[in-house]
């Protein structure tokens, strides 16, 4: 779907709608998983490889996209959570099955960082 498809679909061209967050990222997991698919398929059927860049960047496209309809909607802009919700449920789904080694190399990071996080805080605390 383009930018205008999304503001259409959902009505965020009109004041005070609430938007049912589940069948928006519904709909923006079906344009990333149709968008992974063709790449990954094309690239494969060429010989090429589908690396975790090319899965960052098509996550980068979907970021923008996501941005774009917020800064296109009539009224106050989407918050960071909603994102946060279609990142989670969505991208983090398709980096386990399609990068799983990626996937626990950044979830171990990102449990190291808060551990250190956490071990800074009871320092300070002394």
């Amino acid at each position: 779907m383009t930018t205008k498809d999304y503001i259409k679909t959902f009505n965020l061209d009109k004041e005070n709608i609430v938007l049912n967050t589940g069948e928006f990222i519904k709909a923006l997991d079906f344009e990333f998983l149709e968008k992974l698919l063709i790449v990954k398929n094309f690239r494969e059927n060429n010989n090429l490889t589908f690396s975790f860049h090319i899965f960052q960047n098509l996550v980068k496209e979907m970021n923008r996209k996501f941005w774009a309809i917020s800064n296109k909607k009539v009224g106050v802009s989407f918050n960071g959570k909603l994102y946060s919700e279609f990142y989670t449920k969505v991208i983090l789904k398709y980096r386990q099955k399609y990068f799983p080694e990626e996937h626990e190399k950044l979830l171990q990071k990102k449990a190291a960082i808060i551990e250190e996080l956490r071990i800074k805080k009871r320092l300070q605390k002394k």
